[in-house]
């Protein structure tokens, strides 16, 4: 994937597409490796944002039915704004861990409970910059330093939700019961 402008000063995105063609032996050992590639075309780059090129590529991925989790990033590029995306699996993942940190940081009691469980620790889960890798960095470094607090702290969330769910259950059975 690249961008360049045309003569009429259009962004056009370019897609190659490199994959491997295996041959099997009849016992399904593999015998033969070709490298090939295809380039897929040109398409205008409407937007020029990384979360839309990435976009832009997923859904020409799929209309062309290219299978997303068979596809790794190969990225040659310094440009800053593409740093951070050099494979649809990195945005898909990121993106995760982005939920993650949302699913905390949007809800002042797990929060709390997040907190008490890190203690006074400096590490905790961090908000990404999509345009950044330091940004993706620090929340991988955080996550990996606070996992077992995050496993902890989703678990008792889990076991208030279930008895939450108990307690209506039984609620709604007397309430049936005194109709």
């Amino acid at each position: 994937m690249d961008t360049t402008q045309d003569i009429s000063k259009v962004d056009q995105l370019s897609i190659v597409v490199r994959y491997a063609v295996i041959t099997r032996s009849e016992n399904g050992q593999p015998i033969d490796i070709e490298v090939k590639e295809v380039f897929l075309g040109f398409y205008a780059a409407i937007k020029h944002g990384a979360v839309d090129l990435v976009n832009q590529v997923t859904t020409l991925f799929i209309d062309k039915n290219i299978d997303l989790n068979k596809c790794m990033g190969q990225g040659y590029d310094g440009a800053s704004m593409l740093s951070s995306v050099t494979c649809v699996q990195i945005q898909i993942f990121t993106a995760t861990l982005q939920d993650l940190y949302n699913f905390f940081g949007n809800n002042i009691k797990r929060w709390d409970l997040l907190s008490k469980l890190t203690g006074e620790s400096d590490t905790t889960l961090k908000k990404q910059n999509p345009i950044r890798w330091s940004s993706c960095v620090n929340t991988i470094s955080a996550i990996k330093l606070r996992y077992f607090d995050i496993i902890k702290a989703l678990s008792e969330i889990v076991l208030v939700v279930r008895v939450l769910i108990k307690m209506s259950v039984v609620k709604q059975r007397v309430l049936k019961q005194k109709c």
